[in-house]
């Protein structure tokens, strides 16, 4: 990481991901057919929409950036990064629907994020090691 990025804080990252979720939630309600995968869908793509944030990220003003370097000015995170990043948050929310144990499976894989995040020096979590991410504050 460069000097001139702060990686973000982790209650920041958590409550921009739990709006994140609620948007997910309230599209499941709003269209009670296909909200669901759409809600997936806006999850899988999120961090490379509105300049590479979310819309949690937007709020707390946070920002994904791309670990590696595409061109000699551009760190940007591409579709394809976000998709890898945010894989196993929407494999959580896939498994949440498993009726019975769907929860329990949620809450295990976001424990392990939370936890690896929590232990990770770079504050990155699974998905940010699989796309080679980080999370940055913005001005």
């Amino acid at each position: 990481m460069n000097d001139e990025y702060k990686s973000a804080k982790i209650f920041s990252r958590v409550v921009a991901k739990l709006i994140d979720l609620l948007i997910v939630a309230i599209l499941t309600r709003i269209v009670p057919e296909g909200g669901f995968y759409v809600g997936i869908l806006y999850i899988l793509i999120s961090d490379s929409l509105f300049d590479q944030r979310s819309i949690g990220k937007r709020f707390l003003g946070l920002k994904v950036r791309s670990r590696k370097v595409y061109s000699s000015t551009q760190s940007s995170t591409q579709v394809k990064d976000s998709i890898f990043r945010n894989s196993t948050i929407a494999i959580a929310i896939f498994l949440k629907e498993i009726p019975l144990i769907g929860w329990i499976f949620f809450m295990i894989i976001i424990f392990l994020e939370l936890v690896i995040m929590l232990g990770n020096h770079r504050r990155m979590r699974i998905g940010d090691e699989l796309a080679n991410t980080e999370v940055i504050e913005v001005n």
